[in-house]
């Protein structure tokens, strides 16, 4: 109803990524919140490499979160939750 009235059209399909009361999101969240109290945040480098050369010319940080339930958390879940709620500062 709420996406149907911010969109201004009378037909809106649900979308799990949009239902910020679902149960996973929800969950989520409050692991989420003791995962960075925790520290169980972990970073992953990778290196950026010159094609022509091979030579290394950098590095990208990757934040990863290893779920002591659900294991390996995709960053495509947590990182918008993260924004959404305020978190991202924190993570």
């Amino acid at each position: 109803m709420y996406a149907a009235k911010s969109a201004k059209t009378s037909i809106e399909f649900y979308s799990s990524e949009r239902d910020f009361s679902s149960t996973r999101r929800l969950a989520l969240l409050s692991d989420l919140r003791s995962a960075i109290d925790r520290g169980q945040l972990y970073l992953d480098y990778q290196p950026t490499v010159e094609l022509e050369t091979g030579r290394v010319s950098g590095a990208e940080a990757l934040v990863r979160w290893r779920h002591p339930v659900d294991g390996l958390v995709m960053p495509d879940e947590f990182i918008p939750l993260a924004e959404q709620t305020g978190m991202i500062s924190e993570l």
